[in-house]
């Protein structure tokens, strides 16, 4: 697995630069990160004819990072917040 990473953080960037996509200081704040950001998945494939599996696939590729109801935007501040778990009303509290 550091064999992987090791060229993930020697090669991808690299790309990056050289199709313009990325610039030397970018570059370098990411080679100075304690996690690259590189992972393999070691599950199971998903067959070229598995239709169901690309398509759960592609729902969890589209999903949202975050809750979207968990940010609050103060305008006035132009501060946001988010909230690690809902408000949620406790059984017999209404």
């Amino acid at each position: 697995m550091k064999q992987l990473e090791g060229i993930f953080r020697s090669r991808i960037p690299a790309t990056l630069k050289r199709k313009g996509k990325i610039v030397d200081d970018l570059i370098q704040k990411l080679m100075n990160r304690r996690h690259s950001g590189f992972g393999v998945y070691a599950g199971n494939r998903i067959a070229r004819d598995d239709k169901v599996g690309q398509e759960a696939l592609a729902h969890y590729i589209m999903r949202n990072a975050f809750a979207e109801e968990k940010i609050t935007y103060i305008w006035q501040s132009g501060r946001s917040f988010y909230r690690r778990r809902l408000n949620r009303p406790r059984k017999g509290h209404n």
